[in-house]
Protein backbone atom coordinates (compact mmCIF):
# COMPACT_ATOMS: atom_id res chain seq x y z
CA UNK A 1 0.00 0.00 0.00
CA UNK A 2 1.33 3.40 -1.01
CA UNK A 3 1.67 6.05 1.71
CA UNK A 4 0.38 9.54 1.05
CA UNK A 5 1.60 12.71 2.66
CA UNK A 6 -1.18 15.20 3.32
CA UNK A 7 -0.94 18.95 3.39
CA UNK A 8 0.18 20.50 6.61
CA UNK A 9 -0.18 24.05 7.78
CA UNK A 10 2.73 26.17 8.87
CA UNK A 11 2.38 29.70 10.15
CA UNK A 12 4.73 32.32 11.51
CA UNK A 13 4.17 35.39 13.62
CA UNK A 14 6.05 38.59 12.88
CA UNK A 15 6.16 42.03 14.48
CA UNK A 16 5.21 44.80 12.07
CA UNK A 17 5.63 47.80 14.42
CA UNK A 18 6.36 48.54 18.05
CA UNK A 19 5.23 51.89 19.44
CA UNK A 20 6.07 53.91 22.54
CA UNK A 21 3.67 56.82 22.19
CA UNK A 22 6.10 59.19 23.92
CA UNK A 23 7.95 59.15 20.60
CA UNK A 24 6.87 60.63 17.28
CA UNK A 25 6.06 58.27 14.37
CA UNK A 26 5.30 59.30 10.78
CA UNK A 27 2.58 56.65 10.60
CA UNK A 28 0.71 57.55 13.83
CA UNK A 29 -1.80 60.38 14.02
CA UNK A 30 -3.50 61.53 17.23
CA UNK A 31 -6.64 63.68 17.21
CA UNK A 32 -7.78 65.51 20.37
CA UNK A 33 -5.56 63.35 22.60
CA UNK A 34 -3.65 64.79 25.57
CA UNK A 35 -0.28 63.73 27.04
CA UNK A 36 0.30 63.52 30.79
CA UNK A 37 2.38 61.66 33.36
CA UNK A 38 0.05 62.35 36.30
CA UNK A 39 -0.25 58.70 37.39
CA UNK A 40 3.11 57.56 36.01
CA UNK A 41 5.71 60.19 36.85
CA UNK A 42 8.42 60.54 34.21
CA UNK A 43 6.69 58.12 31.84
CA UNK A 44 3.96 60.03 29.95
CA UNK A 45 0.96 58.39 28.33
CA UNK A 46 -1.89 59.47 26.07
CA UNK A 47 -5.35 60.37 27.39
CA UNK A 48 -8.40 60.07 25.14
CA UNK A 49 -10.71 62.57 26.82
CA UNK A 50 -13.10 63.94 24.19
CA UNK A 51 -16.06 61.64 23.58
CA UNK A 52 -16.55 60.81 19.91
CA UNK A 53 -13.49 62.85 18.92
CA UNK A 54 -10.35 61.52 20.63
CA UNK A 55 -8.68 58.98 18.40
CA UNK A 56 -5.42 57.46 17.25
CA UNK A 57 -4.83 56.22 13.71
CA UNK A 58 -1.90 53.98 12.78
CA UNK A 59 -1.05 53.35 9.12
CA UNK A 60 1.06 50.32 8.26
CA UNK A 61 2.20 48.11 5.38
CA UNK A 62 2.61 44.36 5.43
CA UNK A 63 6.22 43.18 5.39
CA UNK A 64 7.40 42.08 1.93
CA UNK A 65 7.63 38.42 2.98
CA UNK A 66 3.99 38.25 4.21
CA UNK A 67 1.79 37.02 1.37
CA UNK A 68 -0.98 35.10 3.17
CA UNK A 69 -1.87 36.83 6.47
CA UNK A 70 -4.22 34.82 8.69
CA UNK A 71 -4.39 36.86 11.93
CA UNK A 72 -3.68 40.41 13.00
CA UNK A 73 -2.61 41.03 16.61
CA UNK A 74 -2.76 44.36 18.41
CA UNK A 75 -1.17 44.47 21.86
CA UNK A 76 -1.78 47.65 23.88
CA UNK A 77 -0.67 48.94 27.26
CA UNK A 78 -3.50 50.95 28.74
CA UNK A 79 -4.84 52.45 31.95
CA UNK A 80 -7.69 51.20 34.10
CA UNK A 81 -10.19 54.04 33.79
CA UNK A 82 -12.36 52.00 31.49
CA UNK A 83 -13.02 54.55 28.77
CA UNK A 84 -14.98 52.66 26.12
CA UNK A 85 -13.37 52.68 22.68
CA UNK A 86 -14.05 51.23 19.25
CA UNK A 87 -11.23 49.78 17.16
CA UNK A 88 -11.47 49.84 13.37
CA UNK A 89 -9.34 48.05 10.79
CA UNK A 90 -9.31 49.78 7.41
CA UNK A 91 -12.37 51.80 8.47
CA UNK A 92 -14.37 48.65 9.29
CA UNK A 93 -15.39 47.97 12.90
CA UNK A 94 -13.07 45.37 14.48
CA UNK A 95 -13.89 45.65 18.19
CA UNK A 96 -16.90 47.51 19.53
CA UNK A 97 -17.10 48.94 23.05
CA UNK A 98 -13.69 47.76 24.23
CA UNK A 99 -13.15 48.72 27.83
CA UNK A 100 -9.89 48.57 29.78
CA UNK A 101 -10.04 46.53 32.96
CA UNK A 102 -7.65 45.51 35.70
CA UNK A 103 -4.62 47.35 37.06
CA UNK A 104 -3.13 50.47 35.48
CA UNK A 105 -0.92 50.03 32.45
CA UNK A 106 -1.54 46.36 31.94
CA UNK A 107 -0.81 44.82 28.55
CA UNK A 108 -3.56 43.13 26.57
CA UNK A 109 -3.64 41.46 23.15
CA UNK A 110 -6.54 41.66 20.71
CA UNK A 111 -6.53 39.22 17.78
CA UNK A 112 -8.50 39.34 14.55
CA UNK A 113 -8.86 36.33 12.27
CA UNK A 114 -8.45 37.54 8.71
CA UNK A 115 -10.56 36.37 5.76
CA UNK A 116 -11.71 37.71 2.41
CA UNK A 117 -14.09 40.23 4.00
CA UNK A 118 -11.67 41.28 6.73
CA UNK A 119 -8.29 41.20 5.14
CA UNK A 120 -5.13 43.23 4.93
CA UNK A 121 -3.78 45.04 1.90
CA UNK A 122 -0.09 44.97 1.04
CA UNK A 123 0.07 48.72 1.83
CA UNK A 124 -1.80 51.49 3.65
CA UNK A 125 -3.69 49.47 6.25
CA UNK A 126 -5.08 51.45 9.17
CA UNK A 127 -5.95 50.69 12.78
CA UNK A 128 -8.05 53.38 14.44
CA UNK A 129 -8.83 53.53 18.16
CA UNK A 130 -11.61 56.01 18.95
CA UNK A 131 -13.21 57.03 22.24
CA UNK A 132 -16.92 56.36 21.92
CA UNK A 133 -19.53 59.11 22.08
CA UNK A 134 -21.18 57.28 24.99
CA UNK A 135 -17.94 56.65 26.94
CA UNK A 136 -18.29 57.41 30.66
CA UNK A 137 -14.55 57.68 31.33
CA UNK A 138 -11.34 58.67 29.57
CA UNK A 139 -9.04 56.07 28.00
CA UNK A 140 -5.28 55.87 28.65
CA UNK A 141 -2.78 54.42 26.19
CA UNK A 142 1.01 54.27 26.39
CA UNK A 143 2.35 51.54 24.08
CA UNK A 144 1.28 49.24 21.25
CA UNK A 145 2.61 46.41 19.10
CA UNK A 146 1.18 45.28 15.76
CA UNK A 147 1.95 41.71 14.68
CA UNK A 148 0.75 39.47 11.89
CA UNK A 149 0.48 35.69 11.70
CA UNK A 150 0.85 34.40 8.17
CA UNK A 151 0.93 31.14 6.25
CA UNK A 152 4.22 29.94 4.86
CA UNK A 153 4.66 27.39 2.07
CA UNK A 154 3.75 23.96 3.42
CA UNK A 155 3.27 21.63 0.45
CA UNK A 156 5.79 20.87 -2.25
CA UNK A 157 3.57 22.74 -4.73
CA UNK A 158 3.41 25.76 -2.38
CA UNK A 159 7.15 25.72 -1.84
CA UNK A 160 7.84 25.54 -5.59
CA UNK A 161 5.29 28.26 -6.36
CA UNK A 162 6.63 30.50 -3.59
CA UNK A 163 10.18 30.06 -4.89
CA UNK A 164 9.13 30.99 -8.44
CA UNK A 165 7.15 34.00 -7.12
CA UNK A 166 10.13 35.20 -5.08
CA UNK A 167 12.47 34.83 -8.07
CA UNK A 168 10.06 36.88 -10.20
CA UNK A 169 9.78 39.59 -7.50
CA UNK A 170 13.59 39.70 -7.24
CA UNK A 171 13.86 39.89 -11.06
CA UNK A 172 15.92 36.70 -11.19
CA UNK A 173 13.53 35.26 -13.78
CA UNK A 174 11.01 37.07 -15.99
CA UNK A 175 7.31 36.93 -15.16
CA UNK A 176 6.66 35.54 -18.65
CA UNK A 177 7.99 32.20 -17.38
CA UNK A 178 4.65 31.45 -15.73
CA UNK A 179 2.68 32.36 -18.84
CA UNK A 180 4.32 29.64 -20.93
CA UNK A 181 2.06 26.56 -20.76
CA UNK A 182 4.76 23.92 -20.89
CA UNK A 183 6.75 25.46 -17.97
CA UNK A 184 4.22 25.07 -15.17
CA UNK A 185 0.78 23.46 -14.75
CA UNK A 186 -2.14 25.89 -14.42
CA UNK A 187 -2.66 24.96 -10.77
CA UNK A 188 0.95 25.96 -9.96
CA UNK A 189 0.63 29.20 -11.96
CA UNK A 190 -2.43 30.08 -9.88
CA UNK A 191 -0.52 29.47 -6.64
CA UNK A 192 2.47 31.50 -7.94
CA UNK A 193 0.10 34.46 -8.41
CA UNK A 194 -1.17 34.02 -4.83
CA UNK A 195 2.37 34.11 -3.42
CA UNK A 196 3.30 37.17 -5.51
Amino acid sequence: MEEQVGDFSISRRQIIHTFDFNNYYDNVEFTKVMTTDRYRQGRPYKVFGYNGESQMKITFDLPENVKKPTHLHLTVTEGCWGGTIDILLNNTLWIEKLRSVGPNFQTREITLELNRERGLRPQNNTITMKLREDAEFVHWLSDAVIEVTYAVPSTLTDIAANTVARMIRNRQIPEEVINTKHNLPDVVVKIVHEWM
